[in-house]
């Protein structure tokens, strides 16, 4: 019997921003977190600093398809 199995794409892109300008560009981007959120295809977005250092932002997104990611990319 065949095994279903569910595939998906995952992004990860890495930034490093001056550690003291860190929030301002987060307030900036954070219309466009719903934006890609929403957008057909999306299974999650999810933006992450890292605690040790700051200055490192963390983008993750799950896209159902490569073709969905491609469509959001465009």
């Amino acid at each position: 019997m065949p095994i279903p199995i569910a595939l998906s794409l995952l992004i990860t892109s890495e930034l490093s921003i001056q550690t003291e300008k860190v929030e301002g560009f987060l307030a900036v981007i954070h219309g466009g977190f719903e934006i890609s959120r929403n957008f057909s295809g999306n299974k999650s977005f999810d933006v992450s600093v890292d605690q040790e250092k700051p200055g490192e932002v963390l983008f993750i997104d799950k896209w159902e398809s490569e073709r969905r990611f491609q469509e959001y990319y465009e």
